[in-house]
């Protein structure tokens, strides 16, 4: 509506006594019902590629939303004149968002009448199951019947065909069945989901003293909208609510919205502060404002006649606009050389090996490359290697290249190190002990850590050859966190390339008995986990750390493992000394190389648990050139881009 007065001239299509306005003008609509709405709309994977092509939900959010809910209320509430003129625009500018959805390779086209049709029924579902819940409750038959009909009337403005929306609560529920085989969750729905359930990112700016009371109203508003959700779309976003939740907010938002439904002013106050935009169109509806005319345009060619009248027959866009020419597909998603000839068999070996020297720390020398002089070594590398697969697993989900760059160069840097390591050392490796099993296994190691840094070579740059592009960090970590994770692993780094080339200063810094071939094992990883902390702090987002993340945690908490499991060792006392007692002396100054293994344990957690928590907050970079950069007129309001 702009700075311009709004004068309705008519009731447009659905008027005082329909069912449209008794479930949209109550307080739920808007509120847990829209944010219900564009969060499921998440799940499809070509509206979402949409959304991702020009990120304006995550550098202009507020914008988005409020843009989003305008036109959605222009529909509802809005004349007739204005409600088409809104159409004609959004189709105009759906016209120009298209392009491949990388997963598919297939084209996306926010025109396509299938794809509006999602969001149209996802919209006016949301809307009536909110109301439901939080609201009056259900509506009588022939209302329900009544709303399902206006919601096909009102799906004449998009490039929907009225004869395939559903006019029943059955034919709805068959609708979301029959598409559920078409969602899935990929990474660009889940960062989209967990942003829009954000509503603090959608408020105006607030003064610092209010801006707790912001995030308890988000908090609250994300619980209520979850607990509307069928279960099966949670766990395909991966997002947990424990049941409970619902039925503690079920009462409180149902007392809530009820007082608030009481008083028009406070409704219009809650409303100019999340959408101002849409003030002007819900006002006359909720003070029962007359119209010029006091008519409604229900009958089923009054659309048609009225977009004639315009001077434009667009009963689809794609035949007024129709299709942009097929845009070259994106160069940046993971290749699939990259994914199964890369991370999946490293996520696999590290596991496996991860476990079988943590869990045999005391026997491996019966099936290992050689015989660590301690198990503490053994249960130090079988941690080491589980968070390396904690990492590569998270890669192998990983869809672009940014997602998965610090779980590809990792590997490189770790598996060349040991490879020198290996070579320095090969007079300790069990090739000659007698034994059938730990001799395989040497051999076994030799020759993958001699040839796996050219393969991992080439698979990488068969990947950099597909193209590089630079992607805006969705949710940039502060600069404190990304300072610390830089001077942590600069200085875990220098303490693993002292340790690498000083056999001296191993014997006397590693708090345990170890050989040439531990020592230096040791600090390759060391030097390995430096470096990937390093890359995190540049990274500086959540989101392509959280392999990284998930590699501190495992890291972190078996590290604290390991400082129980072996706390006589560490704090060398004899083997009937009680357990508390060696816990007390090897984590105290006396013995600085114990202390400090805990320390890194506990920093490597407390990292992890940093990260996670942050994540959850974490903002946007400011907006950036990125592919496919949309047309000037893709930046107005539209229904697919929120």
């Amino acid at each position: 509506m702009g700075a311009q007065r709004y004068e309705p001239q008519d009731y447009g299509f659905f008027g005082p006594d329909s069912v449209t306005w008794k479930v949209w003008s109550y307080p739920t609509s808007l509120t847990v019902g829209f944010q219900r709405a564009v969060v499921i709309e998440e799940l499809d994977p070509f509206l979402v590629a949409a959304v991702d092509a020009t990120s304006k939900i995550y550098s202009q959010p507020r914008v988005r939303y409020d843009r989003t809910l305008q036109y959605f209320a222009t529909v509802a509430f809005g004349d007739t004149h204005t409600a088409v003129k809104s159409s004609q625009v959004l189709m105009k500018i759906h016209s120009k968002a298209n392009g491949i959805e990388p997963r598919s390779g297939k084209r996306y086209d926010a025109n396509d009448p299938a794809q509006q049709l999602w969001i149209h029924l996802t919209a006016w579902h949301s809307i009536l199951y909110a109301y439901e819940v939080y609201g009056p409750g259900k509506l009588s038959p022939e209302e329900e019947t009544q709303y399902w009909q206006e919601c096909a009337v009102a799906a004449q403005l998009q490039t929907c065909d009225p004869a395939d929306v559903p006019q029943t609560r059955e034919g709805i529920v068959r609708y979301f069945e029959e598409k559920r085989p078409e969602l899935a969750a990929t990474d660009m729905t889940k960062r989209a989901m967990r942003h829009l359930l954000r509503a603090d990112v959608m408020f105006p700016p607030v003064p610092a003293i209010y801006k707790p009371l912001a995030l308890i109203i988000s908090f609250v508003l994300r619980a209520a909208t979850l607990a509307t959700m069928p279960r099966w779309q949670l766990e395909m976003a991966g997002i947990r609510q424990p049941r409970f939740v619902g039925a503690v907010v079920r009462p409180i938002m149902r007392t809530t919205f009820w007082l608030t439904s009481r008083s028009v002013g406070f409704q219009l106050l809650a409303l100019r502060f999340i959408s101002p935009r849409t003030v002007p169109l819900v006002e006359p509806v909720l003070r029962k404002t007359r119209p010029a005319h006091m008519t409604t345009r229900n009958s089923p060619d009054a659309i048609t006649t009225e977009r004639n009248h315009g001077g434009e027959d667009v009963d689809f866009a794609r035949g007024a606009w129709g299709y942009a020419e097929e845009p070259a597909p994106p160069t940046d998603e993971v290749g699939v050389a990259l994914r199964d000839s890369y991370f999946s068999p490293l996520a696999m070996l590290a596991t496996a090996l991860g476990f079988a020297l943590f869990i045999a720390s005391d026997h491996v020398s019966s099936f290992f490359a050689w015989a660590p002089r301690s198990p503490l070594t053994a249960a130090c590398m079988g941690g080491f290697y589980l968070a390396a697969g904690a990492l590569f697993w998270r890669a192998v989900s990983g869809t672009s290249w940014v997602q998965v760059r610090l779980a590809a160069i990792t590997p490189l840097v770790q598996i060349s190190l040991i490879a020198v390591t290996t070579i320095s050392a090969s007079g300790e490796l069990a090739t000659n002990s007698g034994a059938s099993l730990p001799q395989g296994a040497a051999a076994i190691w030799q020759v993958f850590h001699y040839l796996a840094p050219f393969v991992l070579v080439a698979v990488l740059v068969t990947q950099l050859r597909k193209g590089v592009i630079a992607e805006a960090r969705f949710a940039l970590l502060p600069s404190w966190v990304r300072i610390a994770l830089g001077l942590h692993g600069l200085a875990l780094a220098a303490v693993g390339t002292a340790l690498l080339f000083s056999s001296d200063l191993a014997t006397h810094w590693i708090g345990w008995p170890v050989n040439t071939l531990d020592a230096r094992v040791i600090a390759a990883w060391l030097v390995t986990f430096g470096i990937t902390e390093v890359l995190a702090g540049w990274e500086g987002d959540a989101q392509r750390i959280e392999g990284g993340m998930w590699a501190l945690l495992v890291a972190g908490v078996a590290g604290l493992v390991i400082f129980v499991r072996y706390a006589k060792t560490l704090a060398g006392a004899g083997l009937h000394q009680d357990l508390l007692h060696s816990l007390t002396t090897a984590a105290s100054p006396s013995h600085p190389q114990s202390l400090a293994f805990l320390v890194l344990a506990g920093s490597w957690l407390a990292m992890a648990l940093a990260g996670f928590a942050l994540s959850l907050v974490a903002r946007p970079e400011p907006p950036r050139a990125r592919r496919h950069a949309p047309n000037n007129a893709v930046e107005q309001v539209s229904a697919s881009s929120i």
